[in-house]
């Protein structure tokens, strides 16, 4: 939840041949009607989820 706004934020994560470059025009349409978003870039089905990975947020 945004502590802003009262309201949920969005995770956005990319299928497959993807990365987080793919929720750039989506989290730009996001931001501008007020919502806040993130992307998650995993590097495989196997691979440990490590905090500070790469992504980004808009607000």
């Amino acid at each position: 939840m945004n502590e802003i706004t009262g309201r949920p934020q969005f995770l956005l994560v990319h299928g497959a041949w993807h990365g987080s470059w793919c929720w750039r025009e989506l989290q730009d349409v996001l931001a501008d009607r007020g919502w806040t978003s993130h992307t998650w870039h995993g590097s495989g089905t196997r691979a440990p989820v490590r905090t500070g990975s790469p992504g980004s947020s808009r607000k």
